[in-house]
C-alpha cells in the first residue's frame, strides 16, 4: 500500500476561516397557531451538542425539547436552525460566542430530514506559493468528478487505537465493557479535572462505592448507583441519554460504512491511500462512480443482502480479528444488528460513495500576511446534508 502525502496548508486558525451555513427546507411562518417556535443558533467555540444542553437547562426544558437538524463543529462560525415547543431565549454568559435569533414559527419540529445542505467559505492558510498550480488542478478534478464521499475523522472522536468504538463490545454482548469505555474513555478536548475524574473511575473500576464517590456527573452517579445495586445491564444502558446512544449508533454504522467504500473502490479502480483516526482511506483520481452510486449503512437487512454482505463481512472480520475476543461470529452479528437501546436502532439509509460540490469557487488567493512566503486560499461551496467539507479539503490538499 502506497501512502500519499500532503500538501502544506492550515484551515480552522481563526473563527472566521471556517464558516458553515445551513440551508434548511423548514417552513417558517408568522402564524402564532404553529407549535414550533423557530430560531437561528449562530455560535463559535461551541459544538450543537453541548450548547443546546446549556440553553435547555438555562430555559429549565428537557434537552429533547429542542429540536435542531445537524451537529455542528466547534471549531469555526456555524449557523442552524432549532425549534421548540416553549420560547427559549440565550443566557448572558454566551452571548460574546453565541447568538440567538428568533424568526417566527413552524408546523413541523427541525430535524436532519429539513436540511438540503450547507453552505461553506473556507481559508485555508500556509500554502506553498509553488503548490498552488496542482491545488486548482485538484481543485478543477473536485468540480469535474467530485470526491468520495467519506465521514471525516471528527466523527470518530471516541474512537481508540487500541480499543476501537465502545459499540465494538457490543457485538459480543459485554455490556460492563462497553459502559466501562463509555465512562473513562477521555477526550483531548476534554477539561484536566474530566480527565483526572475518568482516570480515577478506571482504576477504581469494580470497586462501585468508590466511583461513585468519585463520580461528578448526573449520568455517571445514576449509573454507579445502579450497579452498586447490582441491577440488571440492559437496564442500565437505558439511562444513557438518547441523544448520546443515537449517536454511538451512527458512529458505529460511519466507520463500517468508511471501511466498506475502501474495499469496494480498490475492486473498481485504484486508489490513494492515506491514513485517518479509523485506519487508512483512499481517494480516486478521474473516477466516475457508475456501477453503485449509493451503499447502504449496515443494519440488519442491508448485511444480508447479496450485493454487500461481501464487503460488510470483511469488515467484522476486521473488527473481530483486531478488537475482540472471538472469532468472526455471524450469529454474533445478528443479534448485535437487531440491538434496541432506549428504543434507538441502526438507521436504514443510504450514502453516495462520490459528491460533487455545488457553487463551487475559488474566491481569491493572496499572500499570508502572518507566514512569509506563504499564500491563503479562500473557497466558497456547498454540500448535501452529511458532507464533510473537511475531506474535500483533504482532497485539493492531497498529492496525487
Amino acid at each position: 500500500m502506497k501512502l500519499i502525502g500532503f500538501f502544506s496548508g492550515r484551515i480552522k486558525q481563526y473563527p472566521e476561516d471556517f464558516i458553515v451555513n445551513e440551508i434548511t427546507r423548514l417552513d417558517i411562518s408568522s402564524d402564532t397557531l404553529n407549535p414550533y417556535y423557530v430560531y437561528k443558533l449562530i455560535k463559535q467555540e461551541w459544538n450543537t451538542h453541548d450548547i443546546l444542553i446549556k440553553l435547555a437547562k438555562a430555559n429549565q426544558i428537557p434537552f429533547r425539547e429542542i429540536q435542531f437538524g445537524g451537529r455542528k463543529d466547534r471549531y469555526g462560525i456555524t449557523t442552524q436552525y432549532i425549534t421548540s415547543k416553549k420560547k427559549i431565549s440565550l443566557m448572558d454568559d454566551y452571548k460574546n460566542k453565541v447568538r440567538l435569533e428568533y424568526l417566527g414559527t413552524s408546523k413541523e419540529p427541525m430535524d436532519s430530514q429539513k436540511i438540503i445542505g450547507n453552505e461553506f467559505l473556507i481559508t485555508i492558510r500556509e500554502v506553498n506559493e509553488n503548490d498552488i498550480s496542482k491545488i486548482l488542478e485538484n481543485a478543477q478534478e473536485i468540480q469535474n468528478f467530485g470526491f468520495i464521499n467519506y465521514f471525516d475523522s471528527q466523527r470518530f472522536s471516541t474512537f481508540s487505537t487500541y480499543n476501537g468504538l465502545p459499540f465494538f463490545y457490543l457485538i459480543e454482548n459485554r455490556y460492563l465493557d462497553f459502559l466501562k469505555f463509555y465512562l473513562t474513555n477521555s477526550l483531548p478536548i476534554e477539561s484536566k479535572e474530566a480527565k483526572d475524574r475518568k482516570f480515577f473511575l478506571l482504576k477504581k473500576w469494580n470497586d462501585w462505592q468508590s466511583c461513585l464517590e468519585i463520580s461528578k456527573t448526573k449520568i455517571e452517579k445514576k449509573i454507579f448507583e445502579s450497579l452498586l445495586k447490582n441491577q440488571d445491564i440492559k437496564k442500565i444502558l437505558r439511562l444513557l441519554p438518547t441523544e448520546e446512544v443515537k449517536f454511538m449508533f451512527s458512529i458505529f454504522q460511519a466507520y463500517v460504512w468508511n471501511l466498506c467504500i475502501v474495499e469496494y473502490l480498490k475492486s473498481q479502480t485504484k486508489l490513494f491511500y492515506f491514513k485517518t483516526r479509523i485506519g487508512y482511506l483512499g481517494f480516486t483520481k478521474q473516477y466516475k462512480e457508475k456501477k453503485i452510486k449509493f451503499f447502504p449503512l449496515v443494519h440488519k437487512e442491508s448485511y444480508f443482502n447479496s450485493t454487500y454482505q461481501n464487503f460488510f463481512k470483511t469488515i467484522f472480520n476486521k473488527i473481530f480479528n483486531e478488537y475482540l475476543f472471538s472469532n468472526f461470529n455471524d450469529d454474533y452479528i445478528k443479534t448485535f444488528l437487531n440491538l434496541n437501546i432506549k428504543d434507538q436502532t441502526f438507521a436504514k439509509s443510504f450514502r453516495k460513495i462520490q459528491v460533487q460540490p455545488q457553487n463551487f469557487k475559488i474566491l481569491e488567493i493572496k499572500d499570508d500576511d502572518n507566514k512569509k512566503n506563504k499564500k491563503i486560499i479562500r473557497l466558497q461551496f456547498t454540500l448535501e446534508s452529511g458532507c464533510y467539507a473537511t475531506m474535500l479539503i483533504k482532497r485539493i490538499l492531497a498529492r496525487i
